[in-house]
This record gives structure tokens, C-alpha cells and sequence, in this order.
């Protein structure tokens, strides 16, 4: 009898975001998609100072653009390339941890400010 692996009563953050992308539908993530995007070019566009800001909004928009390249991954089939779609995959992936590491960082920075220890 095969005993349970730890990792499966403790999914990852990516695998409990990758399951909510599958389950959405997709007007939710072309919603995303479209929201993230739109709301992040008017912070930068109207402030460039708060890109902080418009970090979450890449994340939201990063989401949504691989929710919908990995439905596209899977409903293709086995014969077809799939090449781009998980080079777009792979690239809102990076986006969206690079998106959600500078806001995590830019907020750090703008919280402790000039402090010298």
C-alpha cells in the first residue's frame, strides 16, 4: 500500500493558482487578462512614480494569459506544434513572478524608507 507523498496534503502556491486557471472559465480569464493589462498601462501611464502600484495588475494579467495559453495546451492535439503556446506560457509565468517579487520588494522599500541599522 502506497503511503500518501507530504507534497499532496500540502499543495504549492503555483499548483492551487495552476487548478483555480483550469477550473476558471473563459470570459474570467480573458477578463483577467484584459483588466490586469488595461489597469496596469493607466498607472503607468498616468504615474509612472506608483509602479509599484501596477505590479499587482501585472500578476492579475499574467494570470489570466496563462490560464488561457495552458487551456490552449491541452485542447490541442497530441500531432499539433505547441511550441508557442507554451512559450507564452512560460512567459506570463516569469512575468507574473517578476510582477509579484518588484511589488513585494518596492513595497518593502517604500515601508522601511532610509532606515540605516
Amino acid at each position: 500500500m502506497n503511503a500518501p507523498s507530504p507534497a499532496a496534503d500540502h499543495p504549492s502556491l503555483f499548483g492551487v493558482l495552476a487548478a483555480r486557471a483550469r477550473h476558471a472559465t473563459d470570459t474570467r480569464l480573458v477578463a483577467d487578462a484584459a483588466i490586469g493589462t488595461s489597469l496596469a498601462a493607466a498607472i503607468l501611464g498616468f504615474r509612472p512614480a506608483l509602479w509599484v502600484l501596477a505590479m499587482p495588475a501585472v500578476v492579475v494579467a499574467a494570470y489570466g494569459a496563462w490560464g488561457i495559453a495552458d487551456r490552449e495546451v491541452a485542447g490541442r492535439a497530441p500531432g499539433m506544434p505547441r511550441v508557442a503556446l507554451g512559450v507564452a506560457r512560460a512567459a506570463a509565468l516569469v512575468a507574473g513572478l517578476i510582477a509579484a517579487l518588484g511589488f513585494l520588494f518596492g513595497a518593502l522599500g517604500a515601508l522601511l524608507g532610509n532606515w540605516i541599522l
